[in-house]
């Protein structure tokens, strides 16, 4: 019953026999595929609404193949639940593929069920690594737990360090490998994807959040959220948020004091993100930014863009729309942002509302997160132990066979298992990517691969961590 009563739904109050139920599913489920693409595609584009069709389609013929009177009712609970998402009011497109993530999950789960093998911890401590580079290895994370089967792939560098890169117009990450001389690759952080509101000059696939490439501040930090940096001696996780970032244009200078704060308004400069809401409390004057770009500026309020923000002056300045530049409080060689927080002195950390995950706050999949941390997803994350060694760990996942993926709260563990004491969360999904000496080692689809020899398609990546040697 708990697992039937997400995603919010109404209840008419009267009871139904269930076979007339099962009946009526199993006769909408034919249909569903077209109604998913009929509805989602004018919020995102043909290839996304086709991509959530299809993963319906993969989870419900799972659930149609299993007999158990579990599956029975959790396929009753997907098809009716999907049919309420799609006529209710939009944006559905975020919904449709959490939802469908979320019933993926329980039929893996259903399929797999098996106590009395061993846990993802215990696995992990059977690790071997074999060396990449001087000073970097790589390890796998493979067999069967009691929860399913698992595959995750671990970069362990115990000398060298990470460049962040927009990937967008290079290639694919084997060649911007290759391009750049690095021993291995992985995907970075969030960007836009299926947000019903990406407005110019925002675009689909822009980075969410904190990159400093080359120390280059490409996207300031709008969301206070976990970032792996490099300083050119020292890698660390750390929030930074806006607090103390300088925007620059020409000669005019101004300094951030906070976020989403609307009682310093009357005297300092403070900035709001989506996490605050759509709007910015009213001040002297409003400055919308966009990465490296103000957008607008006015008296009053204004409109916060999806992955930009309103600053708010208690004064006016002599600022004009067009190119800025970002001056962060300490400078950085490299960072790239993503989050939660996993762990925090080897404790788990993980609060979603505490790094900027809320309101409309992209991804709305993390923020508006109506499954409470269940769906086994694949997963990327970067850690550190006590004495400094990074380790950046790719799971696998949507993949019924090989690898069912974990949850947040899961994946934290399984970085203390692997000796991290400081753990965050990278971008995943079908975004996961690792690529080491050009090969990719981790299973990548952007599909729920629920039969032996479903056809991967595979996302491009859009940011990226490289590793180079010391």
């Amino acid at each position: 019953m708990a697992v039937l009563s997400a995603f919010g739904g109404s209840s008419s109050g009267s009871a139904v026999n269930f076979d007339t139920l099962y009946r009526d599913s199993i006769a909408k489920a034919a249909g569903t595929h077209r109604q998913i693409v009929a509805v989602l595609s004018g919020a995102v584009d043909q290839a996304q609404a086709e991509l959530f069709a299809r993963r319906f389609v993969s989870v419900d013929a799972l659930l149609g193949r299993l007999s158990t009177p579990e599956a029975i009712i959790l396929r009753v609970g997907l098809v009716q639940r999907m049919g309420e998402i799609l006529t209710c009011a939009p944006p559905s497109a975020l919904r449709v593929r959490a939802l469908v993530d979320f019933y993926y999950s329980r039929a893996a789960l259903l399929h797999h069920r098996a106590p009395g093998l061993p846990t993802l911890s215990q696995l992990a401590g059977e690790i071997s690594w074999t060396v990449a580079a001087s000073g970097i290895e790589h390890g796998c994370i493979s067999g069967q737990t009691e929860q399913g089967p698992v595959f995750a792939n671990v970069l362990r560098i115990r000398a060298g360090h990470v460049a962040a890169l927009d990937c967008r117009g290079r290639g694919g990450l084997p060649e911007i490998l290759e391009a750049c001389g690095a021993v291995a690759a992985i995907s970075g952080g969030f960007f836009l994807y299926s947000e019903p509101d990406i407005t110019p000059p925002s675009r689909r696939t822009d980075p969410v959040g904190l990159l400093v490439s080359d120390g280059v501040v490409e996207n300031p930090p709008i969301f206070r959220r976990s970032a792996l940096t490099w300083d050119g001696c020292k890698t660390a996780i750390q929030e930074l948020g806006m607090a103390g970032v300088v925007l620059q244009q020409a000669c005019v200078s101004v300094t951030i004091t906070a976020s989403n704060a609307p009682a310093l308004i009357p005297d300092s400069v403070v900035s709001f993100s989506r996490a605050w809401g759509e709007h910015s409390p009213e001040a002297a004057q409003c400055i919308a930014v966009v990465g490296g770009q103000i957008t607008a500026i006015a008296a009053g309020s204004l409109p916060i863009p999806l992955a930009g923000a309103v600053i708010a002056l208690p004064r006016p300045v002599s600022l004009e729309v067009g190119p800025i530049a970002w001056q962060l409080p300490a400078p950085l060689c490299e960072a790239m942002a993503g989050g939660p927080r996993l762990l925090r002195d080897g404790k788990l950390a993980i609060d979603l509302v505490a790094q900027d995950f809320a309101g409309t706050a992209p991804p709305v999949t993390f923020s508006q997160d109506e499954t409470f941390d269940q769906n086994l997803l694949p997963r990327m994350a970067a850690g550190l132990t006590a004495d400094g060694v990074l380790l950046l760990v790719a799971i696998d996942g949507r993949n019924v066979e090989r690898a069912l993926g974990t949850t947040l709260r899961q994946t934290a563990l399984l970085c203390r298992s692997l000796g991290c004491v400081e753990a965050m969360n990278l971008d995943g999904g079908s975004s996961k990517r690792m690529i080491i000496g050009g090969k990719a080692v981790d299973l990548s689809s952007t599909e729920v691969v629920s039969t032996p020899g479903s056809a991967d398609r595979v996302r491009p990546v859009h940011s990226g961590l490289l590793v180079f040697p010391a």
